[in-house]
């Protein structure tokens, strides 16, 4: 039976999972804990990303809420939460109220081990839902015999950003649910870490760890993807792509796009979609960007899905953090990209983005068999 459950610290990162919690087995969200002045409280938490409403209220009382689950899951955030100060003092609470922890974001072995003993102390349990530590572990016990670049058979849609947070997460789960309503068996590897909490794969923490040589990484990446291909038997792979493509600015890089450019070494996707930012783009902005994009990552981009945020970023900012504005929905404009002959839609339309994506992945069948 699945476990009533506190989500903290909630924030629009998390959203993609309440807006697909019948892909979670175990867990049932009874609460959802922010912090005072990320601008949910008290509202309904579809507002996070001015969606449809979810029937559940923000609060910011974590001790009260405490009290109507069983369990707490501690997870990323969008904004900065300071591990010290706020999220390890909450789990020890959680524990000593006797509450099961979950958790998805980066602990240290000695964090993991410290929790873990005082879990088994209060009698409950502690899950550590972050697989990049059993990821590189298991890359090491494989790089002691000799591994090659895989060719992957099923057809594979990778999902990139062209910048963080344009809800590429959401878009790979709605895929996915596109896909399988359609009569498709579909594996996911996410571009988060906890790939396994939506019933998918997390993207392997080997691709982050400076424990490889970049060579490495992109053989591991292509033998993990096979193993899913052979394990699972999938009839199409979806892969979200972490990180971005192009660095923002001079201090927001991406990291220069190096994770895309190493994965797609790794396999070659039959259909990309790149998420970006909303705007009111040029057919000559495509133009540029598309080839670009397409010879530095060996992909045929089969198109671009808008957000419903835009940017306020003048150029001069010297800020870590990229200046995002969210739009509501109904201030889109669908003229602005009448004049775009490239695939372009909002992510609010992307059903008919995926139609497309699958004529495409069966007019490719169809030319190989000839």
């Amino acid at each position: 039976m699945a476990q009533k459950t506190l989500v903290y610290p909630f924030d629009r990162q998390f959203l993609p999972i309440l807006r697909y919690a019948d892909k979670v087995k175990q867990f049932d969200f009874t609460a959802l804990v922010s912090l005072s002045g990320w601008g949910v409280c008290g509202l309904d938490a579809g507002v996070a990303d001015k969606g449809s409403p979810l029937g559940m209220i923000v609060t910011n009382d974590f001790e009260q809420a405490l009290e109507q689950c069983e369990t707490v899951l501690f997870t990323q955030s969008d904004n900065h939460v300071s591990k010290d100060e706020c999220l390890i003092p909450r789990m020890h609470l959680a524990i000593e109220r006797k509450k099961n922890i979950a958790c998805t974001i980066d602990l240290t072995e000695t964090e993991r081990d410290t929790l873990a003993q005082k879990c088994s102390e209060y009698g409950v349990t502690f899950q550590y839902l972050n697989k990049n530590i059993d990821h590189v572990q298991t890359a090491k016990q494989a790089l002691r015999n000799e591994i090659i670049a895989q060719d992957i058979h099923a057809p594979v849609i990778m999902v990139f950003g062209l910048i963080e947070q344009v809800s590429k997460f959401e878009t790979q789960l709605a895929l996915e649910d596109f896909l399988a309503t359609q009569g498709y068996k579909v594996s996911l590897v996410t571009s988060r870490g906890y790939g396994e909490l939506v019933g998918g794969n997390a993207v392997p923490g080997f691709m982050f760890s400076k424990d490889f040589t970049e060579e490495e990484k992109i053989l591991l990446f292509s033998n993990y993807v096979k193993y899913i291909e052979v394990t699972e038997s999938p009839d199409v792979i979806i892969i979200g792509v972490p990180g971005g493509l192009l660095p923002a600015t001079s201090r927001i890089t991406n990291r220069f796009g190096i994770t895309a450019f190493e994965m797609t070494q790794g396999i070659v996707p039959d259909a990309s979609i790149i998420c970006t930012l909303y705007n009111e783009y040029s057919e000559e902005y495509f133009n540029k960007l598309t080839p670009l994009l397409e010879s530095r990552f060996n992909i045929d981009i089969s198109s671009f899905l808008l957000d419903n945020i835009t940017t306020t970023l003048s150029g001069y900012e010297q800020d870590d953090h990229f200046p995002l504005l969210m739009l509501d929905p109904e201030v889109l404009s669908p003229q602005s990209l009448t004049n775009i002959t490239t695939l372009v839609e909002f992510r609010q339309n992307r059903e008919h983005l995926f139609m497309k994506i699958i004529d495409q992945l069966a007019a490719n069948a169809e030319i190989e068999v000839c």
